[in-house]
């Protein structure tokens, strides 16, 4: 059983997430390179998000 705070925590990484993700497939954010290379150099670029986006 998780605490109020635990769940607090969680829904936070999970909004912040998404609002990384969506800011990486924003159409104004991409570069003239191909998105993987783009993604390959992006520093601090996280197994999970490459997950998401392949």
């Amino acid at each position: 059983e998780e605490t109020n705070a635990e769940a607090l925590i969680k829904f936070a990484k999970k909004l912040s997430h998404e609002k990384h993700l969506r800011e990486i497939m924003s159409p104004r954010l991409q570069t003239p390179a191909d998105p993987p290379f783009y993604l390959e150099t992006k520093p601090n670029f996280g197994a999970l998000e490459k997950l998401a986006i392949a």
